[in-house]
């Protein structure tokens, strides 16, 4: 099954996966992910834009036995990469820099898909979990370490 989340790219969000049905219950995946945000600090003293990049390999259980179908518990093992660039402004200057850091991530996620259509080919998800991810903070200062995850997926199962 190869899916996308259409809906989270309107919040710059990017986001791919593939999954492949190892039996009934269990299924093992692929994804990917691309994120860019953007904020200032709380005193109005800099702007900062941090881009994500991670790619996980995934495992759900789905208790019921309809693997694709129905509710599922997962968890994830990836690695990030994480980017910052940073204005800060100093009586009427600014000052640019940039930071790197790129970590392992672990997570877990609760998800329910839909097989629909005449063959079932056509694949509906919801889901909600949570990643961590182990950057050094002084490394990449506003990167958020652990983070909830959601997605709303549509995808092809061949």
């Amino acid at each position: 099954m190869l899916s996308i989340q259409p809906l989270s790219a309107a919040a710059g969000i990017v986001a791919a996966e593939y999954e492949h049905v190892a039996s009934p219950r269990v299924t093992f995946g692929l994804g990917g992910t691309f994120s860019s945000q953007t904020g200032s600090d709380w005193f109005g003293e800099g702007d900062s834009k941090v881009t994500y990049l991670s790619g996980d390999v995934k495992l759900r259980y789905y208790p019921a036995g309809r693997a694709l179908a129905g509710f599922a518990v997962g968890v994830l093992a990836g690695f990030v990469d994480a980017h910052e660039t940073r204005t800060d402004y100093f009586g009427g200057g600014a000052v640019n820099s940039t930071s790197n850091g790129s970590s392992p991530s672990i997570g877990v996620s609760l998800d329910y898909g839909w097989l629909v259509g005449a063959k079932r080919s056509l694949y509906l998800a919801i889901g909600a979990g949570a990643k961590r991810i182990f950057i050094d903070e002084n490394k990449v200062p506003d990167v958020l370490n652990t983070y909830p995850t959601a997605r709303i997926s549509i995808g092809y199962a061949f």
